[in-house]
């Protein structure tokens, strides 16, 4: 009963628009959930029709966020690198090696078997600061990283027509110690391929990071190049993206003190994105972006816009936008 209830679940999605769901967080959830249910079913088939429906057409959320990023994201949750059991890795190997199997033309199943492969490293490491790793615990992570780069590579004619692909292979070889330059090459292979997606600048920004031996200007340069490659399409809004995605990096209240980030710019691409994705969790991450950097009238008048349609988990906090709202109005 359930799997029935399940396929038209999925059909209801593939061939409708999502507007029958709450907003844009909900949106997202279904998304996994849907890629999720689906691989632990090992129904491949449905797996199969849907990312390339997302791939395809590249769809969005009403936010903007690539349809297809969420796809992989409910997947990616079977990966976790805090799951201990090595029968579960053993078992999620052979899942995935059949997917590849049944669909040997699909850039999928080896995305998902290259991400499978580093998260397993990622687990044999842990989580810790490098020096309270265990020694014995390199040799392996650093060999799993390795695999599960050569995946890619071996394979991409066939994978590389998916942009996920030039996502994870930053990733995959600032993790296998490879030089900056050859890391910058296929940067901009991947954003000359496909512009407009978005995960190939965030990735970018946080493996040029100071985390990982960067720096500010690294990362200026990956949203200055952002902006020049989808201006004629969404005006400054990727340069908001990026430095959006990037606050992370400098725990978010420090991203106007430590980064490049020109407020002026990020503020003018906030407005060209609402212009085309108006979500009420863009205008409430403006506003939190606002409040950050201290421009106390860019804060009332999105806080006006906002109205009842406040969304606590945009201003990553919850008290946050009790907090900006007060600062905002105040005398």
């Amino acid at each position: 009963m359930f799997r029935l209830i399940f396929v038209g679940l999925f059909f209801l999605i593939l061939f409708s628009p999502l507007q029958t769901f709450a907003g844009e967080l909900e949106d997202r959830e279904e998304i996994r959930k849907m890629s999720d249910n689906a691989f632990r079913e090992g129904n491949f088939k449905l797996l199969e029709q849907l990312v390339e429906k997302y791939r395809s057409t590249k769809e969005r959320t009403t936010s903007g966020l690539w349809k297809l990023d969420l796809f992989y994201e409910g997947i990616e949750k079977s990966f976790h690198a805090s799951i201990k059991g090595e029968s579960y890795w053993v078992e999620m190997e052979k899942r995935v090696k059949y997917w590849i199997s049944q669909y040997p033309d699909s850039p999928t199943p080896y995305i998902v078997y290259s991400y499978l492969t580093s998260q397993y490293g990622w687990k044999i490491r842990g989580s810790g600061y490098s020096n309270a790793v265990p020694e014995d615990a390199w040799k392996p992570f650093h060999g799993k990283q390795r695999e599960a780069l050569e995946v890619l590579l071996k394979n991409k004619s066939v994978v590389s027509v998916d942009p996920k692909w030039y996502a994870n292979v930053i990733a995959l070889l600032r993790y296998n110690g490879v030089a900056d330059e050859t890391i910058y090459k296929v940067f901009l292979e991947g954003v000359e391929k496909e512009p407009f997606y978005y995960k190939t600048y965030f990735i970018a920004a946080g493996m040029f990071s100071p985390r990982w031996g960067g720096n500010k200007e690294q990362i200026d340069k990956i949203a200055q190049l952002a902006l020049s490659k989808t201006k004629s399409k969404e005006g400054i809004s990727v340069y908001a993206r990026v430095y959006w995605n990037a606050a992370a990096l400098y725990r978010h209240i420090n991203l106007f003190k430590e980064s490049l980030v020109d407020w002026e710019k990020m503020k003018k691409g906030f407005e060209d994105m609402l212009q085309h994705y108006p979500s009420p969790w863009n205008l409430n991450t403006y506003g939190f972006f606002s409040c950050i950097a201290d421009d106390k009238s860019t804060t009332r008048d999105v806080i006006n816009r906002i109205g009842d349609n406040v969304i606590l988990d945009a201003w990553v906090k919850d008290k946050n936008y009790a907090i900006c709202k007060r600062l905002a109005f105040q005398e």
